[in-house]
């Protein structure tokens, strides 16, 4: 696949294709120059993750939310998971000072 036609199937300008190239090291100077799979692969990773042409729909707008909220409860519930152990130690710690302080 040409470069002019990667840039045409991926919504993206020449020129941002062939500064995408440069910055990651794929020799290609013009358009027509031809992309080998290895290239397209590099670009398809980076290019997706720049591409904001796309509008997401209500459905994939509320999935993302949904999976981006589940992730905050795991977050959420794991840092009280382990912020009780935390205090649960340091509970013991004190109880074992205490108990020692009042042996001496």
């Amino acid at each position: 696949m040409s470069l002019q036609e990667y840039a045409e199937e991926m919504n993206f300008t020449v020129q941002d294709v062939l500064n995408k190239c440069k910055e990651l090291g794929i020799k290609v100077n013009s358009k027509d120059e031809y992309l080998d799979d290895e290239a397209i692969i590099m670009l398809d990773n980076c290019m997706n993750l720049i591409n904001n042409d796309a509008e997401l729909s209500f459905e994939e707008t509320d999935a993302i939310d949904d999976v981006v909220e589940d992730i905050m409860d795991m977050i959420n519930s794991n840092l009280l998971k382990l912020l009780t152990l935390f205090l649960k130690k340091k509970l013991r710690r004190i109880k074992i000072n205490n108990h020692l302080i009042k042996i001496i």
